[in-house]
């Protein structure tokens, strides 16, 4: 009688391993080696060690972000204008109402970002993207706050909007979130629109 054998045998036989040794990955094969297989537990140990380690570098990331907004109010408050100067070619205005409310805007999103990050803890939706969208938020705002012609309005009110398009849909998870995503970007399209249309008309009858 003659036997056939089957393809992974005559793989295993090429490659020089044994007829019916389970092929370990190398992963496993190399914590085989050091002594430090765990079994079914140890994926388990795993996620739970980089969960930590996330965790750990988002914590660096807020108190990142708090120390910045914190710097940058101190700095607008020492540097506070006595009279209007404009920079840019007049695009650009600092006078002592934009610092009040640049002072205001800082101490508001120190603020937002104090209570919203035990909240996105809470749901688990805490992600480093939110804090780097949320100062360039803050970034248009400033930008719109010492604006002084259509076009820087219109910069800073797109970099608020585009951050706010990604911010409402950091919950992937959410077919309601992403709608609403949707929904925002569409009709801020059509209003960025509108307005850069209006600020044509303006121009060209200035």
């Amino acid at each position: 009688l003659t036997t056939q054998s089957s393809p992974r045998a005559e793989r295993s036989e090429a490659e020089g391993s044994p007829l019916g040794e389970e092929e370990v990955p190398p992963l496993r094969l190399a914590m085989l080696g050091s002594g430090r297989d765990d079994g079914p537990g140890m994926n388990m140990a795993a996620h739970k060690t980089i969960t930590v380690i996330g965790a750990g570098l988002v914590g660096m990331l807020f108190g990142l972000v708090m120390f910045v907004l914190i710097v940058t109010t101190v700095l607008v408050l020492l540097q506070f204008p006595e009279a209007s100067s404009h920079v840019l070619s007049g695009h650009f205005v600092s006078d002592p109402m934009s610092a009040i409310l640049k002072i205001v805007l800082g101490l508001v999103a120190l603020v937002v970002f104090f209570y919203s990050y035990d909240y996105l803890l809470e749901h688990e939706l805490i992600k480093g993207e939110y804090f780097i969208l949320m100062l360039f938020a803050v970034l248009g705002m400033q930008i719109m706050i010492s604006a002084n012609s259509m076009l820087t309005v219109y910069l800073g009110l797109e970099l608020l909007s585009l951050s706010l398009y990604a911010m409402i849909a950091m919950n992937r998870t959410s077919a309601v979130a992403t709608e609403a995503a949707m929904k925002y970007f569409v009709l801020g399209a059509l209003a960025s629109g509108m307005l850069l249309y209006g600020i044509s008309m303006l121009y060209g009858v200035s």
